[in-house]
């Protein structure tokens, strides 16, 4: 899987790194798998650094993705920063704004602006 993740339980933090080429189903289960680690708990912050990716969504894709944040919502009761390139900034932000329903959840490209928002 182009996924890897990290969870500090002490921070209450997920970090999930996106890297090299990955499509939409391995991005749903990427995120199924960290909210299934038995060191996950749902209202864990999660972090995920997409800026090294090798996907372009469609609008399609992040439609689905925004459904599926919104139904796992359960899950996914911390806050949610998304870090991406700058070419898929607005793509980001468009699955945001759609899954907010129920899910903290912001758009950054600059890690740094990420960690401290999804942290603080």
């Amino acid at each position: 899987m182009p996924y890897r993740w990290s969870i500090c339980q002490e921070e209450e933090l997920a970090e999930i790194v996106a890297d090299g080429v990955i499509d939409i189903s391995s991005s749903i289960e990427a995120l199924f798998a960290v909210t299934s680690d038995p060191e996950y708990a749902p209202h864990y912050r999660i972090l995920i650094d997409m800026r090294e990716m090798n996907f372009t969504p469609r609008l399609g894709d992040a439609l689905e993705i925004a459904s599926v944040l919104r139904r796992a919502r359960s899950v996914l009761r911390g806050r949610m920063a998304l870090v991406t390139q700058e070419d898929l900034s607005r793509l980001a932000m468009i699955v945001a704004s759609i899954a907010r329903g129920g899910v903290m959840i912001r758009t950054f490209e600059d890690y740094d602006a990420a960690r401290l928002w999804v942290c603080g």
